[in-house]
Order: C-alpha cells, then structure tokens, then sequence
C-alpha cells in the first residue's frame, strides 16, 4: 500500500517489480508462474529441505543462488502450462520429463550444467538421439520378423533398449554422452577428442561412458575404431541371451553408431571418410558446423554458393552429403526446425542439418537396386 500523505506532499505511488528481479530467496514477482526449483512443486520451503549435495555452498542457509539447469527446466514447465504450440520445444519437454534429470545435480556435473549453452546442448542432443532413433525403427522394419511380436518389440521403451556402441566425435566435456547413457541405457558410448585440458570428473559416476584422447584426422583412429566395433560386435553375440524375447534375431544385434555434432571444416569429410572405411560401423549420424577455410582442399563454398544463389551453410552440407558413398549407403539430409535459435534482433540462426547415413543390405549392394523408403 502507498504510504500516507505527510506535509500536504502526495505519497510516491509503489512501482511494480520487475518480472525477473528475484528476491533474497531467489522467488521472483510474476504470480501464478514464479520461478521455483523443478521438482518442489513451487514451495520453496520444501526445496531447503532438501540434501546439501543439491545444492551449491553458496545456497546453505540462505536460499540457491539458480544456475542454467534451474532455469532451462523451470522454461520447460512454463512452456507445458501455456499448453503445446508452436513455440513448445519437445526435446526440451522430454529432457525435463525424464526421471533421471536430477542426477545432473551431482556436483561433478557442476561445470557442465552451468552452462549459458545448456538449452542449445540439450536440444542437439535429443536431435541426435531422435536420428539415432529413427534408424532403429527402419532397420527393424526392414528385417522380417519370425514371430508374431512386431508390435510389442517396437515400443518406444524397446527402442530405447537396443545395444548400441557410440563413437562420439570431438565429444568435447560429453554432455550429449551424459545424456545419451540415460536415454540408452544399454549403450556404450566412446568420446573421442584431442583436448587432454578438459576436466572429466563426471565420467567416473557413468561407467558405460570412456574417453579416448586421439586427433580424429589421425590414420590410427581409424583403425582403432574399426577394431574396437568388431570386438565389441564378437563379445555382444557371444552373451546374446535376450534375441528369443524379439521377433527377429537381429533385432537385439549390437549396433555401432558414428556421431559427429556440430564438426568444424574438414572434420565432417572425416567423419564420412571414416564411415565409408569401415564396414563395422552400422550408422552415421551427422551435422556439419562451420564451413572450411577458403580455398582450402580447393573448396570455396561462398562462392559456389553465390553463384548457386543459396546459403553457404546448405551448400556445404550438400558438398558434404556427396561424399557418401551412396551406392553402398543410404543416406538422409534433413534439418531440424526444433534445433533453431534466435538472435536478439529475432533473426532464426542455426547450424540445424542433419545427415544420416545408413548400410544397405546385402542384396541390394549387389543388384543397385535403391532401398525403399519407409515412412515412421
């Protein structure tokens, strides 16, 4: 309320607080929507009431001071209370859904997650995790199954729990790879970067996840990749003990998984190079980053680009696209509308084109037949 008059001098009217203006408590002035930490259910009573490794040294006894996984997940739930629509991001809705989201809270990944990119991290990471997906469905659909579980084998929940090996490429810290071992929990996943500074203490609280320092345009990288997805492939077949549980036997078969987020220049042509070399890599999973430096390897993408009149990023994903080896592979080039950000002037900006590279079968290699599509 105003304060009375004194003197004959009318009371200064009570400004309103600034919507984001927290207070001492880290609440915030904005009604029905006010920042709290995700999981309390807006009662920041109950979240003091929680264990100190949940909080930071800073928070003991006088209110958390948030950092980027707090408000990334409180913009989720704002999101799913103003109802799905154009601007609801579902990579973001499944990342603050999931059961395990509070296992990021564990001060080894206290680096990680604040994080100013932590939105832009979590969204390329279910892009690729829905790639990786979308190959699971059509290599099962184009296996014929032998018992009648086709719809039972091909839930969600059984997709998610096909054996897979993952290189991941110029991994940086691994967060893809912090999300992907939960996502997967029957995967394993190889970071493969040459930068021995990164600090990796978070790795130690996920077994299935390894680091493997090399320089990814090294000639031996390619054949220690290529030996550990055959002796990984050896070992899965000998304790396959679950294949009587699917409809198909190959349906529980190891599958080895290339991964390139994000790869500057040259390293998206390796990347392909590498998947066109060796034969155990199932699937490649792909999205270019910045384009190579003029004139490099003969290569000038702006100006193929101004001459084509299309956007250099585009042209360069195509140069890569072509590539692949497309007589032994199928391949897939599609952007990701759930990738885009925005500039402050409102202006769409993102590296957002995926490529997926698949093996065609046997048969098809040697008559040239294309593989038909299917549609998931």
């Amino acid at each position: 309320a105003a304060a009375p008059e004194k003197n004959g001098v009318p009371p200064v009217p009570e400004l309103p607080r600034p919507i984001f203006a927290s207070n001492r408590t880290g609440m915030s002035n904005i009604g029905s929507r006010a920042l709290c930490p995700w999981g309390t259910g807006g009662d920041w009573k109950t979240f003091q009431k929680l264990p100190g490794s949940y909080r930071s040294s800073e928070a003991r006894g006088r209110g958390k001071k948030w950092n980027s996984l707090d408000f990334l997940l409180d913009h989720a739930r704002r999101e799913r209370q103003d109802g799905v629509g154009p601007s609801t991001n579902p990579y973001l809705q499944e990342f603050a859904s999931s059961t395990w989201v509070n296992k990021l809270r564990h001060p080894a990944f206290k680096n990680m997650v604040n994080n100013k990119k932590l939105k832009k991290e979590v969204r390329e990471a279910y892009a690729a995790i829905r790639q990786i997906r979308r190959f699971i469905r059509h290599k099962r659909a184009r296996s014929k199954p032998l018992k009648d579980k086709g719809e039972v084998a091909c839930t969600a929940k059984s997709i998610d729990a096909q054996n897979l090996l993952i290189f991941d490429l110029c991994s940086g810290k691994g967060f893809t790879a912090s999300i992907m071992t939960h996502v997967f929990p029957n995967a394993k996943i190889l970071m493969i970067d040459k930068d021995c500074k990164m600090k990796l203490t978070h790795l130690s609280i996920l077994p299935k996840v390894k680091f493997k320092y090399a320089d990814v345009h090294s000639d031996c990288l390619a054949q220690w990749i290529a030996r550990s997805a055959l002796n990984e492939k050896k070992n899965s077949a000998a304790n396959d003990t679950k294949a009587e549980n699917y409809p198909c036997p190959e349906w529980n078969k190891l599958v080895v998984v290339l991964l390139g987020i994000h790869l500057c220049g040259t390293l998206s042509t390796t990347a392909v190079r590498l998947f066109n070399e060796i034969v155990e890599i199932d699937c490649m999973v792909l999205c270019p980053c910045c384009m190579p430096r003029k004139n490099r390897d003969d290569c000038d993408v702006r100006a193929r680009a101004r001459a084509l009149g299309k956007e250099p990023y585009e042209v360069w994903c195509w140069s890569v696209y072509n590539h692949i080896d497309h007589r032994t592979n199928l391949v897939d080039l599609s952007r990701d509308p759930f990738v885009a950000s925005h500039k402050k002037s409102g202006a769409a900006h993102a590296k957002n084109i995926f490529i997926r590279a698949t093996r065609r079968s046997q048969q098809n290699v040697e008559t040239g037949k294309p593989v038909a599509k299917i549609k998931i």
